[in-house]
């Protein structure tokens, strides 16, 4: 059934959506979460952040950060500056970061220095390292005293990076 879900996506993607939140078992399945990735991101660029924003709202809680993930990546590419605010008014926690990595990933080349913030501030430590490191990596390429600055200023220290 993902299989016809992900053909329907590209040509009724609000149909998709609507057949996806019927499908028993969604949230067991291991091809769903990347599906309602796929699909909130198609709402997204079919009908906007509104319509892709209000479906997520119907998932299943385990389905939550692959389609914010996907929504957010998306979203960051088109306007980063709303995804941003968006993101903003969540709470911290594992959906929050899978977006939060999402927008990184979007903006780290053209703003490092709010990449940087979001990659700070995200919950879980593996993921908070990997996500400095890459934004760091960026920032030098465009600003590398800028880049230096931020490093020697991060509290706590990250692992393996020194000023």
């Amino acid at each position: 059934m993902t299989a016809v879900l992900a053909r329907r996506l590209v040509t009724d993607p609000q149909g998709a959506a609507e057949a996806f939140l019927k499908l028993e078992n969604a949230a067991e399945n291991p091809y769903t979460p990347g599906l309602a990735g796929w699909i909130s991101q198609s709402l997204l660029n079919r009908s906007g952040p509104e319509d892709a924003l209000a479906w997520m709202e119907k998932l299943a809680p385990n389905l939550h950060e692959a389609a914010v993930s996907g929504t957010v990546k998306e979203w960051a590419q088109k306007d980063a500056e709303s995804a941003s605010r968006w993101l903003s008014s969540h709470m911290a926690g594992p959906v929050r970061d899978a977006g939060a990595v999402a927008l990184i990933g979007s903006i780290a080349a053209t703003h490092p220095a709010e990449a940087w913030q979001w990659a700070q501030s995200l919950c879980i430590q593996e993921t908070r390292g990997e996500a400095l490191r890459n934004v760091l990596g960026e920032w030098q390429r465009t600003d590398a005293a800028a880049a230096q600055a931020a490093l020697e200023a991060l509290a706590p220290p990250l692992p393996g990076l020194k000023p």
